[in-house]
């Protein structure tokens, strides 16, 4: 699918307001965009060149404030010193890793490509705004937009639907002040006191989780069920907290990660247990139940852990037991939600 941007939508999306308005700003964000580029890499990324390391952070610094960058693979190439097929592979990497998306400007002769522009997928605007323009909808508006005859600006100019920028931008009159953490799901509010800005860090991982899965499994899921994975995954790295694990954001990032993976991989599981004879149901379960138990690992000392720790221990262990009850059996209902649409797609 080939996603163009036309000239006045542009304008208005680099009249948005920035994500990042300093230069602190600017390096936090951009360092949560550099660790999505170097998860693809892996151990890969200490023998890149000093000059690819380089156009890489480039991109990832321009694209810290709006969540897109459009310099040209030739001027990135020349600014440092590589060739335009090096960076011509690593935007191949990317984008068949999902770290980024590729949209052209329309050229104002035609309709054909003109600059390509890059979003980086674990960007905040991205996932709040951006990723509608590679929607299948949007793919749908591109290919009724080529089957129209070229207008030009003497016919009238262009009008450009709003819906794809920031809501601050739209109804600045309502951005006001909220207690709660942006672009981060109701649902997962609760947990903010414990982790406060760095729960939208970890909400990002889970949904780079869910890309992962449906790359792989070819199934979308709804907003309902990636929250609740993401609530269970959440929940899951508390306790590994207060085991005294992951202690620091950028472990707690990779195990995040690695929770809502494999949670993603059990839905999938127990939609295909479903199918299963009640004997193998019951191995399969038997066979998950030994797992989480060999999991488990000794706790270690109590003065490293953090001190809401020793205060959530305080509440009422009914209270807990009842939540995760309710956990488990939205859970449930999610996956045979799953086992339904599986089995109505087949029949389709």
């Amino acid at each position: 699918m080939t996603v163009f941007i036309e000239s006045a939508q542009l304008n208005e999306m680099n009249s948005c307001e920035n994500l990042a308005n300093n230069d602190k700003e600017k390096q936090a964000v951009k360092l949560v965009l550099l660790q999505s580029v170097k998860e693809v890499y892996g151990d890969m990324w200490n023998r890149l060149q000093t000059g690819t390391k380089k156009a890489i952070d480039f991109m990832c610094w321009f694209s810290s404030e709006k969540g897109y960058v459009f310099a040209s693979q030739e001027y990135i190439a020349n600014r440092y010193g590589i060739s335009d097929r090096t960076i011509r592979r690593v935007i191949e990497k990317l984008h068949k890793n999902g770290v980024i998306e590729i949209a052209y400007r329309r050229n104002p002769n035609g309709n054909s490509k003109g600059k390509p522009m890059y979003f980086f997928t674990t960007h905040e605007y991205y996932m709040s705004d951006w990723h509608k323009l590679f929607t299948d909808d949007q793919e749908h508006v591109q290919k009724e937009n080529s089957e129209k005859p070229v207008v030009t600006r003497d016919q009238g100019s262009k009008k450009v639907s709003t819906n794809l920028l920031p809501k601050s931008i739209i109804n600045n009159h309502l951005n006001v002040f909220t207690s709660f953490i942006k672009y981060v799901p109701k649902s997962l509010q609760r947990f903010k006191k414990i982790f406060g800005e760095s729960l939208r860090v970890l909400w990002q991982r889970v949904h780079r989780a869910y890309k992962k899965f449906v790359k792989s499994h070819n199934v979308n899921l709804s907003k309902e069920e990636r929250e609740s994975i993401g609530l269970i995954s959440i929940q899951s790295l508390i306790t590994y907290i207060k085991k005294g694990q992951a202690q620091s954001l950028e472990e707690q990032c990779r195990l995040v990660f690695a929770i809502a993976s494999n949670q993603f991989e059990q839905l999938m599981s127990h939609s295909k247990a479903q199918e299963m004879t009640p004997e193998k149901a019951d191995t399969f379960e038997a066979a998950k139940e030994n797992e989480r138990k060999n999991r488990k690992k000794k706790a270690s000392k109590r003065d490293k852990l953090p001190k809401w720790v020793t205060d959530e221990e305080k509440n009422d262990p009914a209270e807990d037991s009842q939540s995760l009850q309710q956990d488990k059996e939205r859970f449930d209902q999610l996956m045979e939600q799953l086992r339904m649409r599986k089995l109505a797609a087949e029949k389709g």
